[in-house]
Formats: structure tokens, sequence, C-alpha cells
């Protein structure tokens, strides 16, 4: 455990501070003097009570937690520029971008490992866009949607992602589709009918992009999922069928779908 720093932290006559301060917090970020409690302390340095140059904070180890320029640093505290944070094993936990204390642009995310955990993009202190989490193999478990720091019904989202790929923005609506088809597996688990919808636009979307493979795979996780809810006469599924068979075979790789009934409406279709 590294010996905290010792500093004048001195006032003038009108109680404002001037020249390097130490402060130390406990584990709330509450300000204390009491040597047991200490979890954290910032090195600071005043010019007539106004924070001066970088303001940095440490874990008691001595590691750095954060780094930022303070405009003002009590009762808010105002970040003016780029703020780092720090995990307590050094690596990079957090980046992020103020204007007069307001965030604003792309905020990094990171795990203590140094993988990327998310990115966020922030519009005068409001997350925007699409927001997709990462694990530690780059694999995207998560994924939500934002319009001014709220979530958007889903009815809404996937209304952006059909116009998309009516306006022939297949890539486009490709990562959307995809993110509705996560979306609906961790509401509702793996084999809710919403994803087939969704999986049903993506293999079309990856066909179009010329992504054979995703396609088959992203068409056979559709059938797999479809034929799970036993629905009675399903005409809509045979209408998608169809769709597939005619795609695939001029595609020349019919071969790779794997749902019997797909056999049969290639059958039907008067396709060998």
């Amino acid at each position: 455990m590294a010996q905290v720093p010792i500093a004048p932290n001195k006032t003038d006559s009108k109680n404002h501070r001037q020249g390097k301060w130490v402060i130390t917090f406990d584990k709330n970020w509450k300000p204390t003097a009491l040597k047991d409690s200490i979890a954290y302390y910032r090195v600071i340095n005043y010019k007539n009570d106004k924070p001066q140059g970088l303001t940095t904070d440490y874990f008691l180890s001595g590691q750095k937690q954060y780094e930022a320029r303070l405009i003002e640093d009590r009762p808010k505290e105002i970040i003016e520029g780029k703020a780092v944070w720090y995990h307590d094993n050094g690596a990079l936990s957090q980046e992020a971008f103020f204007t007069n204390g307001t965030q604003q642009g792309v905020g990094n995310y990171y795990y203590p490992s140094g993988k990327k955990y998310t990115e966020v993009f922030f519009k005068d202190g409001l997350t925007e866009g699409r927001v997709a989490y990462l694990d530690e193999a780059g694999v995207t478990t998560k994924v939500e949607y934002y319009e001014h720091g709220e979530q958007p019904a889903l009815q809404k989202v996937w209304d952006a992602a059909v116009a998309l790929y009516g306006k022939n923005n297949y890539a486009g609506a490709e990562v959307m589709f995809k993110d509705l088809a996560l979306i609906f597996k961790n509401i509702n688990g793996p084999d809710n009918g919403n994803i087939a919808y969704a999986l049903n636009y993506l293999w079309m979307c990856q066909r179009y992009l010329k992504k054979a493979d995703d396609a088959a795979a992203s068409a056979n996780e559709m059938c797999r999922v479809r034929e799970l809810q036993k629905i009675p006469k399903d005409s809509t599924y045979r209408d998608w069928l169809y769709e597939m068979v005619t795609g695939f075979n001029q595609l020349k790789r019919l071969d790779e779908l794997e749902s019997p009934l797909v056999k049969t409406i290639a059958i039907e279709m008067e396709i060998h």
C-alpha cells in the first residue's frame, strides 16, 4: 500500500484554495480524514479556488484511478476535454470527452484485461444510437438502441430496420436484424417466434450482400426456430420457404438448406 502524499492544502484570507492539495476519500467517494477509511486520494492544484491543469485521483495503492481537467470541483465537478478512468490493475477502464461538464461524442469502456466492453455515443450528455456490449472474446452479447437517452419501443427499432431493407440498404438492415434477433433471444430465450422473423430478413440481406455462408446459417437457424413453433397451416412460413428456395437456387447453394420442408417446396417448384 502506497503512502498518501502530503500537500500544503492552503487557503488564503478569502478562504480560497491555493496551490497543491491532496484530498482523501472513503470507498463511497466521501471526503474523509480518517486513516482507516481512506480508499482513494486526489492530487489537485488550485488558483483562487479554481482547479488548474490535470486533476488525478489514485487508488490507495498509488495506482491512477482517474485523470481529467476540471473547470470546477465544488459543489459539482465540471470536466472539460478528455477524461480517463483506470482499473485498479492499471488498465484503462473508461475514456470520455466533455464540453463544459456535458459528455459528448464517443465514450469507450474496457475490461480489466484491456479488451473493449462497449462504446457509447453521447450527444449533449444523452446516449444516442446503437450500443453493443461485447464479452472478452469480442462476441456481442447484448445490444440496445437509444434516442435522446431513452430506449425506444422495439417496434420502432423493427420499423427502422424494415425501412432500411425497403431502401435496399442491406448492410444497415443486416446489422439491425442481427441485433433484433439477439434482443429477442435475450428477452424471451433462443427459440421464440420473433427471432424467426428477424432471421428471415437477415438471410435475405446477406444474400444481397453476397454473404452466402452467413445467409445459409441464418436461413437454417430461422427454419429451426420457426418449425419449433408448430403453427398449424403456417402459410407465412411456406411463403418464406418459397422465397428461400428461389434465392438459394439462384446462388446454387440449395443443398445447404437443412429443413426437410425445403426439399418438399423445391419439388413443388420443380427445382431439382
